[in-house]
């Protein structure tokens, strides 16, 4: 008997890998998905918006919500805008269509390297983040003479480092310059 079907070989793609679970856990009586609460956005805005370099996206919160732009703080290229308690589902919808993420913890930070692969990195993942944060926009001290608080060695014992843990990270903490905050992240 012939069939249509091509013969599988190896493994499948991610989407069909993620169909094929989908419906196995539906065929097995899986809870119901959570329903989606977010108040709707202009998609097209949104994916706009995130191309937008960051100057412009302060001038955008800025002239949307100015309580908003008080609150953010610019780290590199990222815009962070930080709440100690989760904001109400309306300044959410804001920041959404600004192009902002939210979650508990910085998720840009988590999702930095998520599509910035390349043949000579692979896929990267943020394991530690150290900020040195400065009072003067000018900074307070030498970028070089801070990053030199910072050692990594791989440790005794380890022939060939595998993975982060073969690894020691030292923060030299004591003795910072007058102006600067050491905060460590992830």
């Amino acid at each position: 008997m012939k069939t249509n079907r091509k013969k599988q070989i190896g493994l499948k793609s991610k989407s069909a890998q993620l169909s094929s679970t989908n419906t196995n856990t539906a065929a097995a009586g899986a809870v119901a998905p959570k329903p989606d609460n977010r108040l709707p956005i202009d998609t097209e805005a949104r994916k706009k918006n995130r191309t937008l370099p960051t100057t412009k996206v302060l001038e955008l919160l800025k002239t949307s919500n100015p309580g908003l732009f008080n609150l953010a703080e610019v780290v590199g290229k990222w815009v962070w805008v930080q709440f100690r308690e989760t904001p109400a589902p309306e300044l959410r919808q804001i920041l959404a269509q600004l192009g902002f993420h939210w979650n508990r913890e910085r998720q840009a930070l988590t999702q930095m390297f998520d599509h910035d692969r390349s043949a000579s990195r692979g896929t990267m993942a943020p394991q530690k983040l150290i900020v040195f944060k400065h009072q003067s926009a000018l900074g307070n001290a030498p970028a070089h003479k801070l990053f030199e608080r910072v050692t990594i060695q791989r440790k005794s014992g380890v022939p060939v480092a595998r993975a982060f843990s073969d690894y020691d990270v030292a923060i030299n903490k004591t003795g910072l310059p007058a102006g600067v905050e050491l905060i460590e992240l992830l």
